[in-house]
């Protein structure tokens, strides 16, 4: 899960890394998963990005990519979701009303990074979503309650080539209700 604040933010021209909210439509959310545990090559049988929405309005669908590279950079302001090159796969969400847990089906977006020569067991991996403007929402930050809410991804895989079961890998925390 995102361990600190640093690890997640938002794009409104200048980088937000110590803000209560990530806001998403007129900017950009974005999350650093420091250590995803999930060797190269593995086959993604599922992968989860969990993120409570903290106000919404107009119920927006925003597009989530992933930081198409082996070894992602931290969220700063020399590095910001703007100049992040996007993997092909993406997904969508149709944010919730406030306090709702929103689970995203990263599937793709997380089997696209791992395929990447380069990649390695416990690199990091960026989640984010480019500005569409026009709508007004915000998911909770790290730094909102302490961290409890702060976005998670739990991914399931099968190592390449190694015919052992299914692993599971869930960076987690709890959430809390309203």
């Amino acid at each position: 899960s995102v361990a600190s604040g640093a690890n997640d933010g938002y794009q409104i021209g200048g980088w937000y890394g110590s803000s209560n909210s990530l806001y998403c439509g007129d900017a950009s959310p974005a999350w650093r998963f420091p250590s995803v545990a999930v060797p190269q090559g593995a086959t993604i049988t599922s992968a989860t990005l969990t993120v409570k929405t903290r106000s919404s309005s107009n119920s927006p669908t925003i597009k989530f990519y992933g930081e198409d590279t082996a070894n992602a950079a931290a969220w700063s302001s020399s590095h910001k979701p703007s100049g992040a090159t996007k993997t092909t796969a993406n997904t969508t969400l149709v944010v919730a009303g406030p306090s709702t847990v929103n689970n995203v089906d990263i599937t793709s977006i997380i089997q696209e990074i791992v395929n990447i020569g380069g990649f390695a067991e416990n690199n990091p991996v960026n989640i984010f979503s480019p500005a569409p403007g026009g709508v007004s929402s915000a998911f909770v930050a790290f730094e909102t309650f302490g961290g409890t809410d702060a976005g998670a991804i739990s991914i399931t895989y099968t190592a390449a080539a190694s015919g052992l079961p299914t692993q599971s890998i869930i960076h987690t925390r709890a959430m809390r209700d309203a």
